[in-house]
């Protein structure tokens, strides 16, 4: 009682001063919390921006034609002067990409829902929902669909031009996105731990 009259008075007192109240007696709990997920201005599990995303892809397309390409002319897949583009050269070639892919991003695939270039922009793949979607999920929902619609005469590349257009919509999500109920959001950094929610008062 005889704080409280204490606290009264100096309130008081600070109010005749002209000064404003440092509490306010009536004003409810309030807490700072400071994600260790936020940095560099990204705040995990909000949609990577368009450039990040770019980014991400531009690194797993120059990591992957490194790889494929040397392989691929030893092995007389692809010629600079006479592309082959009978069936069985053209599955080979799939093949040959299928594994190289995974060899290079299975882990992070499987582990993380990431690429390689995912990994190095700090990004990742999930559901909609926010939740954790399998590498089995993002490889046969995501990645396949899309490279085999490639494949088909006349409207591939259209299919193609179309799923790349589709990521400047709002929500930024592609059409592979779309197929598979998924959405690329920020990652945390490796190791950062996972933030708790302030404990009620």
């Amino acid at each position: 009682m005889i704080s409280g009259m204490r606290d009264d008075g100096e309130s008081s007192a600070a109010e005749a001063d002209g000064r404003p109240s440092e509490v306010n007696p009536y004003a409810a709990p309030q807490s700072i919390v400071r994600s260790r997920w936020a940095y560099v201005g990204r705040v995990v599990g909000r949609p990577a921006s368009r450039w990040i995303r770019l980014g991400a892809a531009l690194l797993d397309g120059v990591i992957a034609m490194a790889l494929w390409l040397p392989l691929a002319l030893a092995l007389g897949l692809f010629d600079f002067v006479q592309p082959r583009t009978d069936l069985d050269t053209q599955l080979r070639g799939f093949l040959l990409g299928l594994a190289l892919f995974l060899a290079v991003n299975g882990y992070l695939l499987f582990a993380r829902g990431q690429t390689v270039g995912k990994f190095l922009c700090g990004t990742r793949i999930v559901r909609v929902s926010g939740q954790r979607i399998s590498g089995w999920g993002i490889l046969l929902r995501r990645v396949l669909p899309m490279w085999l619609v490639q494949y088909v005469p006349v409207v591939g590349w259209m299919i193609a031009l179309l799923n790349c257009l589709l990521i400047f919509r709002a929500s930024r999500r592609c059409l592979h996105d779309e197929i598979a109920g998924t959405i690329v959001v920020y990652a945390a950094r490796p190791g950062a731990a996972v933030p708790r929610p302030p404990t009620p008062p």
